[in-house]
């Protein structure tokens, strides 16, 4: 569904289920999610998104629109998975202050209980095992920025940014994490994530400035299903017959 003065300021996804109870209660969740309020009592999606367009973007005083508004602003998304039962969402929301930014999440979801899933729901990996693989991960990737920067001959600046930003041990050849010394970086939290066809896709952001995004690693980690050890729930996706029902707005 989608409200507002311009088309499409807020997109928000809702599923059509056999189970009316189990759709309502993943649809209060994703409307949660993408317009940052919890609903009042009796309140419809469109009262909802148009409460939000009206926050951001109606100055009540001056009984007029504004031309971009402030705080959320808008939210889009994406269906990345909606097979076996598992329906996982990339959702934007859209920001406005000094300046404006976006923010990118996820979210994956039981269509046949309607619970909000974490990943350790989904794989059978312990905490420490996924640990280690993606602090591995996260090494390589780090490692690989600094050195295409240092080939591209960046200026001295910029690459102590860098340096510093991924908390780069030039002498250990690797990130120093916070369980390390108290000022490294974040260790993996598994917080946000996502699910695809193939793939679980892992985030983790290098933190840098948006103002200086330049040789930002990339944010998401891939592990194919065939290389982890999987839970109940997500197992059929291995499945060569592994169909889904589509998602109705």
């Amino acid at each position: 569904m989608t409200e507002g003065r311009r088309d499409g300021r807020f997109q928000v996804p809702q599923v059509k289920l056999p189970d009316a109870t189990v759709a309502g209660l993943i649809n209060r969740r994703i409307a949660e999610l993408m317009t940052q309020s919890e609903a009042r009592p009796g309140q419809s999606l469109r009262q909802r998104l148009r409460a939000a367009e009206l926050e951001c973007c109606y100055d009540a005083e001056a009984k007029r629109w504004m031309a971009a508004g402030s705080g959320l602003t808008g939210s889009s998304y994406a269906v990345l998975l909606n097979q076996q039962g598992l329906l996982s969402l990339a959702y934007t929301l859209e920001s406005t202050g000094a300046y404006s930014w976006e923010a990118f999440r996820h979210v994956t979801f039981d269509l046949r209980t309607g619970r909000e899933l974490q990943l350790f729901d989904l794989v059978a990996e312990s905490p420490e095992q996924l640990e280690a693989r993606m602090r591995g991960a996260i090494n390589r990737r780090f490692g690989e920025a600094l050195a295409k920067a240092r080939t591209a001959r960046v200026d001295s600046e910029t690459l102590a940014y860098m340096t510093e930003t991924l908390h780069w041990n030039q002498q250990a050849g690797r990130v120093r994490f916070g369980t390390e010394i108290e000022d490294g970086a974040s260790p993996p939290d598994f917080q946000d994530f996502a699910l695809t066809p193939k793939q679980l896709l892992i985030f983790y952001s290098a933190g840098f400035h948006r103002l200086r995004p330049s040789g930002e690693p990339d944010a998401t980690y891939r592990f194919p299903y065939t290389r982890l050890r999987l839970s109940p729930l997500l197992q059929p996706l291995l499945l060569p017959e592994a169909v889904g029902k589509s998602v109705k707005k």
